[in-house]
């Protein structure tokens, strides 16, 4: 299962949405994400960090995974290592970014999950990875 988020602000709630996704970030190695609702992926230990991805990260100079601060940084159209100003701002209805989360289906998870053949679950998580970096890829 694909899940994208527009994430839209303005220049007011700017600094709150930010907030919100390194905040989630800062709290991963302290909680466990059970019963933490949509967001509880980032809250999860067992979950991948967040990774810059595509032609636009490549172009400021971004890639793996995502740092403290280049997040704030990029949502306030500022370089995301210098903290510079960019060339070009966002409006108030720009989208800013978006947030992706990939989700295997219940039955693959089902034989990740069971399935005591170590060999069987790395082919079932390869698959995933490579499911994911094929939807990213047409994304």
């Amino acid at each position: 299962m694909l899940r994208v988020t527009t994430i839209k602000a303005t220049r007011g709630r700017l600094a709150q949405v930010a907030e919100y996704y390194e905040a989630q970030a800062r709290k991963a190695p302290a909680r466990d994400g059970r019963g933490e609702g949509p967001a509880g992926y980032y809250l999860d230990d067992d979950e991948p960090p967040g990774r810059w991805w595509g032609q636009g990260a490549e172009a400021v100079g971004l890639a793996g995974e995502v740092e403290p601060g280049q997040l704030s940084r990029m949502l306030d159209a500022r370089d995301p290592v210098t903290g510079g100003r960019a060339d070009r701002g966002f409006g108030d209805r720009s989208a800013r970014a978006f947030d992706a989360t990939f989700s295997a289906p219940k039955s693959v998870s089902v034989l990740w999950a069971l399935c005591e053949d170590p060999g069987v679950r790395a082919e079932v998580a390869a698959a995933h990875d490579a499911a994911v970096t094929g939807a990213l890829g047409w994304l």
